[in-house]
């Protein structure tokens, strides 16, 4: 449906500010990233049928992301109608990994405060 694939597009793409709301600095950071464990793996035949493919893939574990930031994972339903309605009522764990990308900006912002301040320690050590 047209209309599902614009709805997605805005809310994927579009970052003006003049769309915005309630903004707040994201208090995620390397901390967070350390409590995340990176895995390969292959989706389950139900998974399959939903049109991925059996390759090899990359990622997390929606749940383990979920404990440690849990405004990240949404509930998605497994099975739908054509009306876009869950047959069963079951939902699987999921969430954008892109939405990972400004946690990694905060970490990556840590991690050069912290060569800055040792680069400052050796001057001074060198100096004395």
């Amino acid at each position: 449906n047209n209309q599902a694939a614009t709805k997605a597009y805005v809310d994927s793409k579009v970052s003006d500010e003049r769309v915005k709301k309630d903004v707040v600095a994201l208090d995620y950071g390397l901390d967070d990233l350390m409590k995340l464990e990176a895995v390969t793996f292959n989706y389950t035949q139900d998974i399959h049928a939903k049109g991925r493919n059996n390759t090899r893939h990359h990622g997390f574990i929606a749940q383990q992301v979920q404990k440690v930031m849990p405004d990240l994972v949404y509930d998605d339903p497994l099975d739908l109608d054509n009306d876009g309605n869950s047959v069963s009522g079951d939902n699987i764990k999921g969430f954008d990994k892109t939405d990972l990308v400004p946690t990694l900006v905060n970490a990556v912002k840590e991690l050069k405060a912290e060569i800055d301040q040792l680069k400052r320690d050796l001057a001074n050590a060198r100096s004395n």
